[in-house]
């Protein structure tokens, strides 16, 4: 690395490249940087006892959680210019009431509001490029994190009540699910450009502007523009209503059969920039689904030491938060992604890594890239 890209300074404490490589042939370590996770967590509860059949019950909680030790990007194959540091704040308010109206009926609620905040920003010095550099068994990474700056600001509510009645052997359930998330995402893949390497002498010939049909490797740019800084603010609804049966009279009691239905229905809002050229595919498309359930158990002796079950069910998740941002962020409107990979057999591509826009002499300036 003792090209101009070594003296590249990736680090926000001010380190270049060469310093957080190392010299791995003459034996000098990578830059060592801490890798640690801290979480703290305050939390209180009230109870009130109103009447004996009526009782509520108020939590709250607070937790401030920092990690380089878990994330994705923890890894000896990154350098802590190229590591995010992750901190995740969140308070949550949680209102449970268990209320009794008759001896063969009662409801439990819950009433819950969360705030989340997941900013991610990295340790890279401000608008240095990502750069992949190859060592003996994979690429060593440096700069800017290709997925920072990111950042998720969620705000959830959800409202859960369900309403049993249970006579003799006969139960029966049902009850309503709703939840609703506000999101602030932002997801600005490769917004600070990314430079990968396959060799040193690659590497070494793009700094120097030698680039020619016999330097081995490869050559890769690739990079982002956003006119809203990669964020989108979206918003998603699930209605949730269930019912179940049980009843455990059969076969002197030994016999229960269960029997269930959940449907959901899920609601995203419209993408704020939509590409007309998708015709509405870059929108997030909600959906409804009905899913039963059916389970029993048998006691083969009445004394409850040997009892075959067994049910069946269909289960449906919701779709993820991530998949409605990615179909929006990524229709060319909100993110648009470019790359530029090496053709050392095309004049024109030479000339661009070699004197052009693509080139160390028009992007390489002093200690920054």
């Amino acid at each position: 690395l003792a090209s101009p890209l070594g003296g590249i300074i990736t680090n926000r404490s001010g380190l270049t490249l060469a310093q957080e490589f190392g010299n791995p042939g003459a034996g000098i370590p990578a830059h060592p940087y801490p890798m640690e996770n801290t979480n703290t967590v305050y939390f209180g509860r009230l109870d009130w006892v109103a009447t004996q059949n009526h009782r509520f019950v108020l939590r709250a909680n607070f937790q401030d959680m920092t990690d380089t030790l878990q994330n994705t990007s923890a890894s000896p194959n990154n350098a802590e210019s190229n590591n995010i540091p992750t901190r995740v704040q969140s308070i949550s308010w949680v209102l449970e009431a268990n209320n009794i109206w008759t001896p063969e009926l009662y409801t439990e609620s819950r009433l819950q509001l969360a705030r989340e905040a997941r900013p991610m920003t990295g340790n890279a010095a401000p608008g240095t490029p990502a750069i992949a550099i190859p060592t003996s068994a994979t690429n060593m990474s440096f700069g800017t994190k290709t997925s920072t700056p990111r950042e998720s600001n969620e705000l959830t509510t959800q409202f859960f009540s369900a309403t049993t009645w249970a006579h003799g052997d006969l139960q029966v359930k049902g009850g309503v699910d709703f939840l609703r998330v506000d999101e602030d995402n932002q997801f600005f893949q490769n917004n600070a450009g990314s430079w990968r390497f396959d060799t040193y002498a690659g590497a070494t010939a793009w700094a120097t502007g030698t680039l020619a049909a016999g330097t081995p490797g490869g050559i890769t740019y690739a990079g982002a523009v956003s006119p809203y800084n990669g964020r989108i603010p979206m918003k998603t609804g699930t209605d949730g209503f269930f019912g179940q049966v049980q009843y455990s009279g059969l076969f002197d009691k030994r016999l229960t059969l269960t029997a269930g239905v959940r449907h959901n229905k899920q609601t995203f809002s419209d993408n704020p920039h939509p590409n007309p050229n998708f015709k509405g595919l870059d929108q997030g498309f909600g959906g409804s689904t009905t899913d039963p359930r059916f389970a029993f158990s048998f006691d083969l002796d009445g004394k409850g030491k040997t009892v075959i079950r067994g049910g069946y069910g269909v289960f449906t998740s919701p779709t993820p938060l991530l998949l409605h941002s990615n179909t929006m962020t990524g229709n060319g409107q909100i993110i648009t992604n470019y790359s530029f990979a090496l053709n050392k057999t095309n004049a024109a591509n030479l000339a661009l890594f070699n004197s052009g826009l693509l080139s160390a002499t028009n992007l390489l300036s002093g200690t920054s890239l």
